[in-house]
């Protein structure tokens, strides 16, 4: 066993240690990688440690292939407002951290430990804490936990892990380590791959079909390998997503923005198919200190939040999010752009 991979598990241990029962806490609108991890985390507590949890998510999850997940592996999660989490009990954050905006973190809540893979804009504190940037998905390192100690992993886990780690990853195209790799072969070695195959090919919304045509009208492209794509609040929380996903599959596109207008904030994805992108450094380019950020490699999301300015309620326009991320990549401000359906 690697001594390093070795100390995190005895560090987890030691951290458990007494410990009877805690919550897991999800981001809101939890997708494949949170609940992924969220469930293999549940099993190896219980099965390692003899610790019950029970695992809390906020917001709602609306991808079909998010629900189907729920569905199909018996994913059982707690909405904030239907559980009442003791002032003192222990909680762990899966993919995502304290001080994020994208979480149902009780006020003054003991964060026991935090297991992430985005890079955060602030300090995180907590007795427990694993956040590898380098890794594509959480999910793969709640894998490496049962690897590294030898815990025998529910078929149904290693399904649920399995198919994070391939969406999360985009069938391992955004990963950077071999060892992420050999993670994610033995983990699908042990899945009920039947269940995986119809996971990965859920029908989608009609509505949707309306949004994404919606989405593609408006959608500029900046030559030679820029899209950019500002929407008005969508009918769901992760279409934002699943839009900049579909964009960033466009063959000559290179780097993609999609941003959302919510009555309080501007939500913004952003996507790279070049692996050595930094994301998440772009993000904080956009950003600034106007909101929160998060994400890593070819993937990154972030919040602005509207703010009064002189008593008024100060509304950014598109277009200044545009200059800034074509600042932040180096592009030249004054070339014009063109419909992407041209």
């Amino acid at each position: 066993m690697d001594k390093t991979k070795k100390d995190k598990i005895v560090e987890l241990g030691e951290t458990l240690q007494g410990t009877k029962h805690l919550y897991i806490l999800l981001h809101n609108g939890p997708d494949p990688d949170c609940m992924g991890s969220a469930m293999g985390l549940q099993q190896l507590l219980k099965t390692a440690a003899g610790c019950r949890s029970t695992i809390v998510g906020g917001g709602y999850v609306q991808r079909p292939d998010n629900r189907a997940m729920i569905e199909m592996l018996k994913i059982e999660i707690k909405r904030p407002e239907n559980v009442e989490i003791p002032l003192n009990a222990p909680l762990f954050c899966v993919d995502t951290q304290p001080g994020f905006s994208n979480n149902s973190l009780p006020e003054k809540a003991r964060v026991l430990g935090v297991i992430d893979h985005h890079i955060s804009g602030s300090t995180c504190e907590a007795p427990f804490l694993d956040i590898r940037p380098e890794y594509g998905a959480c999910a793969s390192i709640v894998a490496e936990y049962f690897i590294e100690s030898e815990t025998p992993m529910h078929n149904r886990v290693a399904t649920a892990l399995s198919f994070a780690i391939a969406t999360e990853t985009r069938d391992m195209e955004r990963v950077k380590k071999q060892a992420e790799v050999d993670i994610y072969t033995r983990v699908l070695a042990k899945a009920d791959h039947p269940v995986l195959g119809r996971l990965r090919n859920p029908k989608i919304e009609r509505d949707y079909v309306r949004t994404l045509s919606e989405a593609l009208r408006a959608a500029e492209f900046y030559p030679p390998d820029i899209v950019v794509c500002h929407l008005p609040q969508l009918p769901r929380s992760d279409d934002l997503g699943r839009i900049a996903d579909f964009l960033d599959q466009m063959e000559v596109v290179k780097w993609t923005l999609c941003t959302e207008m919510k009555e309080n904030a501007y939500l913004l994805s952003i996507r790279s198919s070049n692996k050595d992108a930094k994301c998440e450094v772009i993000a904080r380019k956009v950003i600034g200190d106007e909101g929160d950020f998060g994400g890593h490699g070819m993937m990154a999301g972030g919040i602005i939040k509207k703010r009064r300015k002189e008593g008024r309620k100060y509304q950014m326009m598109p277009g200044e999010l545009t200059r800034r991320f074509l600042e932040a990549l180096g592009r030249p401000l004054g070339n014009p752009a063109e419909p992407l359906l041209s």
